[in-house]
């Protein structure tokens, strides 16, 4: 080999070397930022509220995190190696029996080889002497061979639930309880008023033997006795019941003032009682109704003789108003205790629990979906969070069917262009909310059709324009739309209860009074109403959404004391082979950016959502949960600001008055306004004029990013 060549391979040789020493270098970047990945994802599991046991294919366990060893009232050591058939294990079901082996949750899991459900599943924990209610589920995980190599079994505390369903049966006996008191008490009454009844009769024979001790009696009677002339002008002799019961203190007052012929509530009423005594000479429980000297009405038992020579009636009266308002109160008891046995006593609790448990399920979908964009994710811990992406689905799957088991009908479904329904359901509309209130129609193109019940459509519409019409006050505007509308799995992961699939809306705003927070987590619930006793049942929010569960469709709500309502109600597609239907969609490219942005909202929930949205587009980004806030934070601010996302309706100021505040700190800002109400009900705001860029809530990732660009290329 000449030196020219050994000094090529020498030269060669020490690249090479470099090379290598560079890949090695990068291996260990890599290594380590798997290491630090893998510990942010250990550090969530171990600090899930989900108790998370791993279990090895011979039962004992792997690993488990704290809340684990918390719920099952065991230490790390405690839990380590143990396995399902330890005799400290104790699992029993809703009757407090102890289960088999082969029903532990993770023998059925081995069993089966496939993912398992247990609802509601109790352990006895020993070194507590208590008992923890779980809900349980678990699935084996399968090596290349296809056998299971390890089982996860995840579990949630829901003994506050079980707590609570007990104190709503024992709640449930006292109603029984107390219906039964008061059914005997009714009974008691109605001997008593038999008894007065007879003892009158008795008294009215024994006034005719005596004078003496017919005004005796006359005067310290329990029912109302009396003497008036047929033309009914006015008494002629009265005891002090009577005159109490028209509404007197004295008996001179109620001679001289109360004309019984006027008192009739029915004036026909008292001709059949004349034309009866007439006939018959006497009539005995004359059932009617009477008003008092201040104008509130009695019920009352007439009993009475005619003396046609002598020109006058005389008999008695019996107030029955309150025996008829125990009876209508033990026939409402009756209806509530069947109504709260048929739907209460489950979608009321379920209500309560699915509000938090999907709180919790959205945090969850919504922070794994924004994991699973991060392209360094390894396979295995990719799979790990699809995992509990379909697990948190099941769960919120589980949660709709509950609150849909009350609110469930009988339908014929058919194919249906909701244009043409609304359309037909006009005019009936218009006459429903008056004259001062005006109707305006506003059809998309092009609609996709839904297949379902029109009926139902008729239904959702009556109720929701009568609910818009009660929170108007004198003149007001009720619009109904229509339009198309595609959710992807990254917008869904961020909505609770939006369903990936294509969808027609159908919505249904208001000028009216609106509502607050509070009031807006209730109104789907049975008889929940704001309005007055007897102008409302409660049930007709309660029906439309479960017409809206029982069609596999949504309803999103937007609204604010002052400012108005709007019901979004999404409806599945229907497709048909041969059927053609077109309708603009709402996909579209994310599109990214480097500028600043300021976002401006004042729902924290979204405040938070919104601002990861934005840096994973790659924008710097500022947050403010309040226009005052936000003024703060312009002013202070020593960098670019490129653009301002805000809310239109906040607490403190609108939308478009926060622009007019900060333009005048820093005029070269642009601004983009977002609302969860219909364009046309912020119209009045100012925010859909020319040249002014607007976002519909709710929004995708995709059309976030497409608005953002839009508004800040904009000349």
């Amino acid at each position: 080999m000449t030196k020219q060549e050994l000094v090529n391979e020498n030269s060669f040789l020490k690249k090479r070397i470099q090379e290598l020493e560079h890949s090695e270098s990068e291996l260990k970047k890599s290594e380590k930022e798997l290491r630090d990945s893998e510990q942010r994802y250990l550090g969530l599991l171990m600090n899930s509220d989900t108790g998370i046991v791993l279990h090895a294919p011979d039962t004992s366990i792997i690993m488990n995190n704290p809340r684990a060893s918390e719920l099952l009232g065991l230490s790390e050591e405690q839990m380590k190696g143990k396995k399902a058939f330890d005799p400290r294990w104790k699992f029993l079901n809703a009757k407090l029996e102890t289960l088999p082996l082969k029903e532990y949750p993770v023998n059925q899991i081995i069993a089966g080889r496939k993912a398992i459900k247990m609802p509601i599943t109790g352990v006895f924990r020993p070194e507590k002497n208590d008992i923890v209610w779980l809900m349980v589920r678990g699935f084996p995980v399968l090596d290349n061979n296809n056998d299971i190599s390890e089982i996860l079994i995840s579990f949630i505390d829901i003994t506050e639930l079980k707590k609570a369903e007990e104190e709503l049966r024992q709640a449930h006996d006292k109603l029984e309880q107390r219906v039964a008191e008061r059914t005997e008490e009714l009974r008691g009454a109605n001997e008593a008023l038999s008894a007065d009844i007879i003892a009158r009769k008795r008294t009215e024979e024994l006034l005719r033997a005596s004078e003496e001790k017919y005004q005796s009696l006359f005067n310290t009677a329990q029912v109302a006795l009396f003497r008036t002339e047929i033309s009914g002008s006015k008494p002629v002799a009265i005891n002090k019941r009577y005159a109490q019961m028209a509404g007197y203190s004295n008996i001179e007052d109620c001679m001289a003032e109360f004309s019984p012929a006027d008192a009739w509530a029915d004036p026909e009423r008292r001709d059949d009682l004349l034309r009866a005594l007439r006939e018959k000479g006497s009539v005995s429980d004359f059932e009617t109704e009477i008003i008092r000297r201040n104008g509130t009405h009695i019920s009352i038992l007439f009993s009475a003789r005619i003396f046609p020579e002598q020109g006058f009636i005389e008999g008695s009266i019996v107030d029955i108003t309150e025996l008829k308002r125990a009876e209508e109160e033990r026939e409402k008891l009756r209806d509530q205790l069947s109504q709260a046995q048929k739907m209460e006593a489950i979608g009321q609790l379920a209500g309560g629990v699915a509000h938090d448990f999907n709180n919790m399920l959205n945090i969850i979908l919504g922070y794994a979906q924004m994991s699973l964009l991060k392209t360094e994710l390894s396979g295995q811990i990719r799979k790990n969070f699809q995992e509990i992406m379909s697990a948190a689905q099941r769960s919120a799957d589980l949660v709709a069917q509950l609150l849909a088991f009350a609110r469930k009908q009988t339908i014929a479904p058919k194919p249906l262009d909701l244009n043409d329904t609304v359309a037909d359901m006009l005019s009936m509309l218009r006459r429903l909310i008056g004259e001062d209130i005006d109707l305006l129609w506003k059809p998309a193109a092009k609609l996709w059709p839904v297949k379902m019940d029109p009926a139902q459509i008729d239904q959702i519409l009556a109720n929701l324009a009568v609910n818009a019409r009660d929170s108007i006050s004198g003149i007001g505007k009720i619009t109904i739309e229509t339009g198309c509308a595609e959710f992807d799995e990254v917008y869904c992961s961020q909505y609770t209860g939006f369903v990936v699939g294509q969808y027609v809306m159908l919505a249904i705003s208001d000028n009216g009074s609106g509502m607050d927070k509070a009031t807006m987590e209730k109104i789907f619930e049975p008889f929940f109403t704001t309005k007055e006793i007897g102008k409302g049942t409660g049930m007709g929010l309660a029906t439309v959404y479960g017409i809206v569960r029982q069609n596999n469709g949504f309803i999103n709500v937007y609204s604010e004391p002052g400012k108005g309502t709007t019901f979004k109600i999404y409806l599945p597609r229907f497709e048909k082979e041969g059927m053609e239907f077109q309708c603009n969609s709402l996909q579209a490219l994310p599109l990214t950016g480097t500028e600043t942005v300021l976002i401006v909202e004042d729902n924290e929930a979204l405040l938070k959502m919104g601002k990861m949205m934005l840096e994973e587009l790659g924008y710097d980004v500022l947050a403010a949960g309040t226009p005052s806030e936000a003024i703060i934070l312009v002013g202070q601010y020593m960098g670019n600001l490129h653009l301002v996302v805000t809310d239109v309706v906040m607490p403190e100021m609108s939308g478009r008055d926060l622009q007019k505040r900060l333009t005048a700190i820093r005029p070269d800002m642009k601004y983009l306004f977002m609302s969860g109400y219909t364009a046309n009900v912020i119209a009045h705001h100012g925010i859909l004029d020319e040249g002014v860029y607007f976002l519909q809530k709710p929004f995708q990732l995709e059309i976030l990013a497409r608005k953002i660009r839009e508004t800040l290329d904009s000349p």
